[in-house]
């Protein structure tokens, strides 16, 4: 038995160092109201929004001036756009959005240079709970 452990634990870290199950455990349902599931990975959170394209873009320029982040740039096209803030702490957060459905939407978003995993999750939520 203990000889079967170990090599299922030998599997399951070179699955996890390889990143092949790192997406399974990272998606899960979002907390605030409108998030479908998102994941996080490789300093990026990508979640799935309940919410048309246009919607979802006022969600997140809302959410932005309620958690007062300065708006530094933002293009839109018909299906997908960007919009560079600045953070309370100065760091850049690009938020990518792109429509998926008429009724869904996928966001991006990147604090920073490496990322910010817990202020990125409470930006989507922020835009999940503005939709």
């Amino acid at each position: 038995m203990k000889k079967y452990y170990s090599l299922s634990l030998l599997v399951l870290i070179s699955l996890l160092a390889n990143g092949c199950l790192a997406p399974l455990v990272l998606v899960g349902v979002g907390a605030g109201a409108g998030i479908g599931s998102y994941r996080y990975i490789n300093g990026e959170i990508v979640g799935i929004v309940n919410g048309s394209f246009d919607k979802t873009w006022d969600a997140t320029l809302l959410s932005f001036k309620d958690l007062s982040f300065q708006v530094s740039g933002k293009s839109k096209f018909a299906t997908e756009g960007e919009i560079i803030a600045v953070n309370l702490s100065g760091k850049p957060v690009v938020t990518m959005v792109k429509k998926i459905s008429d009724t869904s939407t996928e966001v991006r978003i990147r604090v920073g240079t490496f990322g910010d995993e817990a202020q990125s999750h409470a930006i989507l939520n922020k835009i999940g709970s503005s939709l």
